[in-house]
């Protein structure tokens, strides 16, 4: 290199406030997301490169790690009150389930003691008697109607069974019990088919 030439420094670039403001905190924010307490190593030398006392960074740095605690916290605070809240809306829909299973038992009861009555009597008395059943349950008449029909088969096809099974007393109920169950239930079935 000749003396005549002269090797010329870039301009040294004054950093504004505002700039060194935001170089601090990129710096604090990056170290604060480090493993806990491995910021501690790092500091010394970002405060050097950032011409700026390590108390200030470290103060920077507290205050970042304090602030994304406390919203982790109130994260977690919030997923637990969803859960909660998830929680007792299953358990008021399973209430609401159990309240409507139970309630459907009762009718479903209701209606075989009735049908066992309505078997023996005139069938213009049983059209009057499954008109008031119709109307203590809320239901169609036509659809009582079709129960009644479905349980009076069943219960000829058990008396069929009985007469076939005349010493097998226990067994004999069990399955006329089941029958006239899966006929009430079938009659239900059916009926979601007729209102359709």
């Amino acid at each position: 290199m000749s003396s005549d030439e002269k090797v010329l420094d870039f301009p040294r670039v004054e950093v504004t406030s505002e700039e060194s403001a935001r170089r601090v905190m990129v710096e604090a924010t990056r170290l604060a997301r480090l493993a806990p307490g491995e910021w501690r190593l790092w500091i010394d030398r970002s405060a050097e490169r950032l011409r700026i006392p390590r108390a200030i960074l470290e103060d920077v740095i507290a205050a970042i790690i304090k602030d994304s605690e406390k919203k982790a916290r109130d994260a977690e605070t919030a997923a637990r009150r969803h859960e909660l809240t998830v929680r007792r809306e299953q358990a008021r829909k399973q209430r609401e389930q159990e309240r409507i299973d139970k309630r459907a038992e009762h009718k479903r009861k209701e209606k075989e003691k009735a049908f066992e009555s309505l078997i023996s009597l005139p069938s213009e008395q049983q059209e009057i008697r499954l008109g008031e059943l119709a109307k203590r349950l809320d239901e169609d008449v036509a659809i009582i109607r079709h129960h009644f029909t479905a349980f009076v088969g069943m219960q000829s096809w058990t008396a069929s069974i009985d007469s076939g099974m005349s010493n097998s007393g226990p067994i004999r109920s069990r399955l006329r019990r089941f029958f006239r169950r899966s006929a009430l239930r079938l009659g239900s079935t059916s009926s979601c088919a007729l209102k359709r």
